[in-house]
């Protein structure tokens, strides 16, 4: 059936003056133990359950949702507003988190991130989502626009 068919966000032309909301918006990021999804004002960060994988089972740990606005060609600011446990390890927690700086480089279907608090980048590679996804999506952030 064509409606669960991957989609991949088309990759644009870039140029000097692309936004970086141009090169970011509705794009999924896969990397080793997370996740990023930029949609729309919000970033998704998904934190894969480590302990799980070394049991050989896949389970998420967390999933955090950022406020997120973009700031220049190659950098974002983004500001904690909730954790979920989806597993039960903890309660959701909301938070009011400051808007924080990011920069990043795109270079083809890698996204690296960076934040000056971190040791070092994370690194990311451009996946795919499916139809199933985009309306989790949009249902999940249609409540808080």
């Amino acid at each position: 059936m064509t409606s669960d068919t991957p989609k991949e966000a088309p990759e644009p032309e870039r140029s000097a003056g692309d936004s970086a909301e141009a090169k970011l918006n509705r794009t999924i990021w896969n990397g080793e133990w997370s996740i990023a999804v930029f949609w729309d004002g919000h970033l998704l960060r998904i934190h894969r359950d480590v302990a799980m994988a070394v049991l050989g089972r896949s389970a998420i740990y967390s999933r955090e949702d950022h406020d997120l606005r973009y700031t220049g060609p190659d950098s974002f600011e983004a500001a904690l507003r909730r954790v979920e446990f989806p597993s039960g390890q903890r309660p959701t927690e909301t938070a009011d988190g400051p808007f924080e700086q990011y920069q990043f480089q795109l270079e083809g279907r890698k996204l690296t991130i960076t934040h000056p608090r971190w040791e070092k980048p994370l690194v990311l590679m451009q996946d795919t989502y499916e139809d199933d996804f985009v309306r989790w999506m949009e249902a999940r952030y249609a409540e808080k626009e």
